[in-house]
């Protein structure tokens, strides 16, 4: 759970995550997810996959330091499908904020991607039940499309990452942190045996890790926001 300096945050936080625990978790459960923690589920496959699902709280009290961009004056839900992979020791403990490969759920299949949290408790567990429909009905759009891996990986050459800004996985998913992603394909192609691929992802990790240590260097976050939490 986040640590709101905002007591009213956590408030919210605290109820939010009660009603999750209560309502969403035990079905959860009856499908095979693990519970990560009390906003996070895993569950693993038989093909390196860990499917991951959390849910991603937007208090209105930290929209302006946080989310300057999305409406004021509403809490908002978001649900986080992602995938991690179970070549990594830390598969188990993953929370999605900590996965490359995500996308938020939509309510419908497409578009609107929040649910509106609110003060009233029918309306909220009302909320969770939409929720759950919207995972029933629409996560596996998502999880599917890995469910052959290493497809769709193994189709990502050094210079997809290199040659655009902005690279995305069979052209639906952000995979434009280029260390990371670098990193990830570094580990990937090891895993399978293909030296020669790792050896130039691993370049292309180096090379970006580099510049953004430069980036980091010439940017004083504490004194560039004022941020509360720092």
């Amino acid at each position: 759970m986040i640590n709101y300096v905002n007591p009213e945050s956590r408030r919210k936080e605290i109820e939010f995550t009660h009603l999750v625990k209560k309502y969403f978790a035990p079905k959860m459960i009856l499908l095979g997810w693990q519970v990560v923690n009390e906003l996070n589920f895993i569950k693993t496959t038989n093909n390196c996959i860990v499917n991951v699902f959390g849910f991603q709280t937007n208090w209105k009290e930290e929209q302006d330091f946080y989310s300057p961009h999305t409406p004021n004056n509403k809490d908002h839900i978001f649900c986080e499908t992602a995938i991690h992979f179970d070549f990594y020791s830390d598969y188990e403990k993953i929370w999605y904020p900590f996965c490359l490969v995500r996308d938020r759920l939509p309510r419908l299949g497409e578009g609107e991607n929040n649910w509106d949290f609110n003060t009233n408790e029918d309306k909220n567990i009302e909320m969770i039940d939409s929720i759950w429909t919207a995972f029933e009905n629409h996560s596996s759009n998502f999880y599917k499309d890995f469910e052959n891996f290493p497809y769709p990986f193994n189709e990502i050459k050094p210079e997809d990452i290199e040659e655009t800004d902005s690279y995305k996985i069979l052209d639906k998913y952000r995979f434009d942190w280029y260390s990371e992603s670098a990193r990830l394909m570094k580990d990937i192609n090891l895993f399978f045996g293909n030296k020669s691929y790792a050896e130039s992802f691993a370049e292309i990790e180096k090379r970006e890790g580099e510049k953004m240590k430069i980036w980091e260097s010439e940017l004083d976050l504490n004194k560039e926001f004022d941020n509360p939490f720092l």
